[in-house]
């Protein structure tokens, strides 16, 4: 992960998504921020080759979009703008996507609710070429434990804690090690995630995909 130089946030997945930023016409209102992330999935999936004159796209369980079949995505809203990534089902089984603006006035206060001690000690202490204070390493965390959620959601089906899994900082993001009694449970097991994080534009965007598992391959060749 470098820093903003050269980055569109739309590059932080894979060409096979569709993924659309857009600015929020009345910035903070819920009501307005959930038509407009309504509205850019749309968009996305029509960009995708979703040919129905009418696209619904409810809302389920924890306020997760249900998608249309054959379809998979996430949406994210920061105060000032609403982020989607959509994908065919036939190469990713579920997407997670999350943005926050750099300026977001988080709180230190959170760091031991929302990171291992792993986590924390980096957060504090590390040296980071792209996330250069605490502030920024902690939203960095916070962003890519919410993609994680979003993406294990759908598949899964239950609340994950902020320290079911432990992030460790790679060139291009984090990887996610989960829990292993967390893992254990999962069918199929997603033991390890990799999680995109991309600073541009002012934001702290981060994204991670489950690709389509083939049942055809062996239990221990799957998601690797």
């Amino acid at each position: 992960m470098t820093s903003d130089e050269g980055r569109r946030i739309e590059d932080v997945l894979p060409p096979s998504c569709a993924v659309f930023l857009a600015p929020l016409s009345t910035p903070g209102s819920r009501s307005a921020s959930r038509a407009a992330g309504r509205a850019l999935a749309t968009h996305a999936l029509r960009e995708l080759g979703h040919d129905a004159k009418c696209i619904e796209i409810p809302t389920g369980d924890r306020g997760a979009p249900i998608w249309p079949d054959g379809f998979t995505g996430s949406i994210s809203h920061s105060k000032k703008r609403v982020l989607v990534a959509i994908g065919r089902r036939t190469e990713h089984a579920s997407i997670g996507i999350d943005i926050e603006e750099q300026s977001r006035n988080v709180s230190m206060k959170i760091l031991t609710r929302i990171a291992t001690s792993r986590e924390r000690d980096w957060i504090e202490h590390g040296i980071d070429d792209a996330l250069r204070t605490p502030r920024e390493r902690l939203l960095a965390v916070f962003s890519s434990k919410e993609a994680i959620f979003k993406a294990l959601w759908p598949l899964w089906r239950r609340e994950l804690g902020f320290h079911d899994a432990t992030l460790v900082r790679k060139e291009s993001g984090f990887e996610a090690i989960l829990n292993p009694t967390v893992a254990r449970s999962m069918t199929p097991r997603i033991p390890r995630l990799e999680i995109r994080v991309t600073l541009a534009d002012g934001a702290i965007v981060s994204a991670t995909r489950i690709p389509r598992v083939d049942p055809s391959r062996r239990p221990s060749e799957r998601l690797s």
